[in-house]
């Protein structure tokens, strides 16, 4: 089997002018990230090593030298760059950059606006599906440990990630609506079959005319639809692939992802999984497993680099991928066509391909002829750098520090040998000991130690104490100058992970953290303009590849709206990520204490006193294991609301007055009328209560009627007295006369009659 028409001249056009570009430069950023890997998972002292195959790799030896390895110097490793690594995925990653506001281009536009709120509703859809708190840390770390990080974004059907949906299987069934029958010619009466008339003839009911065959009406039959069963189908969506240079190449000199003249994502995949996507592979399969397309070698140095990144003792085993094919994408840019000698085929990506191609390459083998399709690289592609820097590609933070991993473990090494060694080395004579007796007897405590005739001299002049090596004092400064430089270049301050708090107030801890992730502020920026590129491009997929609505659930809003697409791809959005330094949680929450204690008026206005917002404010307070009353209302008024919308309310008159009537009236004893109204109020204020007015106001004045109902329930206040008055005051009692007997339990008109 040999390669289709234009797969053969693709492969050459690739192999010439894009892989023999990179290859050089790519070799020696796969080493770089290799020994990133194995430092930020402690396997150091890496040494670089030739194999079999004439390509490069990367061994943690564990030790500087090979000669050194029997006597044990310099094993000891501190792994500062993993330590550094949880802090900075503690850091950046824990910071909500990932909280995107669908906004629409033109604000004056209501085409805009409804996309906008559609593309709303997909963010939320697509987030829940990411995972986004625990994606957000991955891509930090990634930014650490690799460098710039590519998201990826493709449109895939996938049972695990979206789930199954259930179709109904509609065919169509003839039913009959007219039976038909006789229509009379001379009365025009219909009946369903003639009678015998007077002359004994098949006549009319009616008026007995004769009825002739000509008269008969055919029966009327329309098809109908019938759901005759369901079917179950895979949902698709939008997946999020993080992935990093170990398995994405592009020129090096390239600046921005829209203007990439080619893009490569390749990695090791399952021979089974390749041939469940592109069947025509097992046409070039021989006995073995290997693919009979062609004979030249490929270097294996992209290879290796992901398999010590998979390993566990990051080693390069050949056998590891055994099973696997190395598979590959490239999207190519509309203009690198250009370039391409040969007229026809030239022509033939030109036309097919006017946005870009991307085409599946296995084992360096295209297939252009079967599986090649027309995408832009920057329609599902985002790279997120961890500086500004101004090429794409960026290395990983770490990178910077490795160095100083290496001079803090060298200095513990030999802060631990000058210990272990602390006990003095002496020279004596050999003539002074008698060493077959000291041989032949073990050791033991208060030892005599045998010693041969002394022929003059003292004992001390035939015995010398070497000098012990001294623990140098400027050891630990080193260390600590060190461990500050680490800190400098990387960001991650003792104050930025709260390391010198000391007896600092709440606000000026706040101020203090801020100030030291200024440095971080960056990295955190880049992070957010990725979020909300890669989230645009996610969208656009689902408006490329959804047709029918979607239902999402809106969190806060206890509503579940319908996604519409049309809407969707009537306008244009964007997204806006919050333009500062995301606040952690443990942040927020000292604000929120500080509030309290110092500016507690201003909660109101920010809206935490809000029914509504009950669940923010009590995890502020730092409640979790009960759920507030209002709370509890707050899920049965969302629920009610969204009957009412589906009802109409009526008109009804009440003692000479109209009013409209909801059609769920209040819930005698159960409702707070003064919650329920606070409840609904906000919700018709909210974007989905104008949204109601404008698409369904027969339920949006049925919500009012209801709370009109409500506030007629609400217990009247007490009557004030008029300004200037006074309340009536009891007229004043007789006193008795001094020394006059009185009687204490009758009240003192009864006393007055009695004694008249």
């Amino acid at each position: 089997m040999t390669e289709g028409k234009f797969d053969s001249k693709l492969k050459r056009f690739i192999e010439d002018s894009i892989d023999a570009e990179v290859n050089t430069e790519k070799t020696r950023q796969y080493l770089k990230l290799q020994k990133c890997d194995l430092y930020c998972r402690g396997l150091q002292y890496t040494a670089p090593r030739m194999t079999s195959d004439g390509d490069i790799t990367f061994d943690a030896t564990g030790n500087p030298s090979p000669h050194e390895e029997d006597r044990g110097q310099y094993e000891y490793n501190l792994d500062v760059i993993r330590t550094y690594r949880r802090k900075w995925a503690a850091i950046l990653g824990q910071r909500p950059f990932y909280a995107l506001k669908g906004v629409a281009d033109d604000p004056q536009s209501e085409e805009d606006q409804a996309a906008a709120r559609q593309a709303e509703l997909g963010k939320v859809w697509l987030h829940s599906k990411w995972d986004t708190e625990t994606t957000n840390t991955a891509i930090a770390d990634n930014l650490y440990t690799a460098g710039t990080a590519w998201i990826y974004t493709p449109y895939v059907v996938d049972e695990a990630l979206f789930g199954t949906n259930e179709e109904e299987i509609v065919e169509s069934r003839e039913v009959e609506v007219d039976p038909g029958g006789y229509q009379c010619i001379q009365c025009g009466y219909k009946f369903p079959e003639p009678v015998d008339n007077d002359f004994g003839f098949p006549g009319c009911p009616a008026c007995g005319a004769d009825v002739a065959e000509e008269s008969r009406i055919p029966p009327v039959t329309v098809e109908v639809p019938e759901v005759t069963g369901y079917q179950e189908y895979v949902n698709g969506g939008v997946a999020f692939h993080i992935c990093n240079a170990l398995t994405v190449t592009d020129p090096f000199y390239g600046k921005a992802v829209k203007h990439l003249p080619y893009h490569v994502y390749e990695y090791e995949e399952d021979k089974g999984v390749l041939l469940g996507l592109y069947p025509k592979l097992r046409k070039w399969m021989d006995d073995d497993g290997n693919l009979r397309i062609g004979d030249e070698e490929t270097s294996l140095t992209g290879e290796q680099a992901r398999q010590s990144v998979e390993s566990p003792s990051g080693s390069s085993d050949p056998t590891a991928s055994q099973n696997r094919w190395t598979y590959a994408r490239y999207w190519i840019h509309p203009d690198r066509f250009n370039i391409i000698k040969d007229k026809e085929f030239r022509e033939h990506l030109q036309k097919n391909f006017e946005r870009g191609l991307k085409v599946p390459v296995i084992e360096g083998h295209p297939l252009l002829d079967d599986y090649g399709e027309e995408e832009a690289v920057y329609d599902v592609w985002t790279a997120i750098k961890p500086e500004a820097n101004d090429y794409l590609t960026c290395d990983p933070v770490c990178w910077g520090i490795l160095g100083h991993q290496d001079i803090i473990n060298d200095m513990g090494g030999m802060a631990i040998e000058t210990l272990e060694r602390g006990l003095p080395t002496h020279i004596v004579d050999a003539g002074l000991l008698d060493l077959d007796a000291i041989s032949k007897k073990p050791f033991s405590p208060q030892e005599i130690v045998e010693t041969k005739g002394m022929n003059g001299g003292a004992l001390e002049s035939r015995i010398t104490t070497l000098p012990t090596a001294k623990f140098p004092p400027q050891l630990v400064l080193i260390m600590e100058w060190v461990e500050k430089s680490i800190q400098n270049q990387t960001g991650l301050t003792t104050r930025a992970f709260g390391g010198e708090s000391g007896k600092m107030t709440a606000k000026q801890s706040t101020i203090d953290l801020n100030q030291a992730l200024t440095q971080l502020g960056t990295p955190g920026l880049m992070i957010s303009r990725g979020w909300e590129q890669a989230t645009e491009n996610a969208i656009g997929q689902m408006k490329k590849y959804s047709s029918k609505g979607m239902t999402v659930s809106v969190p806060g809003e206890g509503a579940a709206e319908v996604m519409d697409f049309d809407v969707l791809r009537g306008g244009s959005f964007h997204f806006e990520s919050h333009p500062g330094f995301p606040q952690s949680y443990q942040e927020k929450r000292e604000i929120f204490n500080m509030m309290v204690q110092q500016n507690s008026p201003l909660l109101g206005p920010l809206g935490y006193t809000s029914p509504r917002a009950i669940s923010v404010t009590r995890d502020m307070v730092g409640i979790y294991d009960i759920k507030s009353p209002i709370e509890e209302t707050k899920d049965k008024i969302d629920e009610r609301i969204q009957e009412l919308l589906k009802g109409v309310p009526t008109q009804e008159d009440v003692d000479g007055e109209i009013m409209m009537l909801p059609s769920i009236p209040p819930e005698q004893y159960m409702d707070d009328p003064t919650v329920v109204i606070a409840l609904m109020r906000e919700w018709g204020n909210s974007e989905n209560g104008r949204k109601a007015a404008k698409e369904t106001s027969d339920g949006y004045e049925n919500v009012k009627a209801h709370i009109a109902a409500q506030q007629r329930n609400v217990a009247p206040m007490p009557m004030e007295p008029p300004q200037g008055s006074s309340p009536p005051k009891k007229p004043p009692q007789e006193q008795p006369t001094p020394g006059a007997q009185t009687d204490s339990v009758m009240p003192p008109e009864q006393s007055t009659v009695m004694s008249e």
